[in-house]
């Protein structure tokens, strides 16, 4: 189909965050940097192969890990109409259970990384979720201005959209009403099948345990669009 996939080890410092002020259901959220730990994740990278197919628009995919294992699910639901569309596609290890393993949020298996292929990623090293945050911010840098090797080749982006879904929507709406003041390196986000519920921690133990309140709403004063898309499943079934 005219794409080709490559992965990349991304390596670095990453901070957590922690509030100024009291987290609250507006989602007007005031953070600062707090402690730091050196990571090394990895992404994977869609990307057509011809420049001039190439739209200029990134879809940056916080990997879901509720399984128990990483997962690409708005890739996998929306990449004809990104493949058409001439779109490149980055997915992203930002979590802890999906490199070193964890008890994961949903389902019974744990598969994560370094376990399923030592050899290949014996060497990646994530500090844990409350500097998840900043490495996703660190993964749309290294798009845009890379330091090493260019993820997208000669391709020049000219739109990078953060997406997630499901729990990984619950850490993108942390991302928009936290961290998008602070980095402002995403163009606009998606935010899929977030639900209504959706408590996980901004940070955790070892770092200080910050618990937002789950009804928080995506912060209105937000200078960049956000889409928040539900499906019928979502609303019917799981009462999000």
């Amino acid at each position: 189909v005219g794409y080709e996939q490559a992965e990349y080890f991304l390596s670095g410092t990453a901070s957590a965050y922690v509030n100024t002020a009291p987290l609250g259901v507006d989602g007007k959220w005031s953070v600062e940097p707090g402690e730091t730990a050196a990571y090394k994740t990895r992404i994977v990278v869609y990307r057509p192969t011809d420049p001039e197919r190439f739209s200029g628009t990134v879809f940056v995919e916080w990997f879901n890990v509720s399984g128990g294992v990483e997962a690409g699910p708005d890739w996998a639901q929306g990449h004809v109409e990104m493949i058409r569309q001439g779109a490149a596609w980055v997915g992203v290890s930002a979590q802890y259970v999906g490199v070193e393993g964890g008890p994961p949020l949903a389902g019974v298996i744990s598969l994560p990384l370094k376990e399923v292929n030592p050899a290949r990623y014996g060497s990646l090293s994530h500090p844990g979720d409350s500097f998840s945050l900043d490495m996703f911010s660190q993964a749309a840098a290294a798009i845009r201005s890379p330091s090493g090797p260019a993820p997208l080749g000669p391709l020049e982006p000219k739109r990078v959209i953060a997406v997630g879904e499901s729990q990984s929507a619950f850490k993108l709406t942390q991302y928009v009403n936290a961290v998008h003041s602070l980095a402002r390196i995403y163009d606009g986000y998606l935010i899929h099948s977030r639900g209504g519920l959706s408590i996980t921690p901004l940070s955790q133990p070892p770092q200080p345990e910050i618990i937002p309140p789950g009804d928080t709403i995506v912060r209105k004063d937000i200078d960049v669009p956000v889409l928040i898309f539900e499906t019928e499943s979502d609303i019917t079934f799981l009462l999000y």
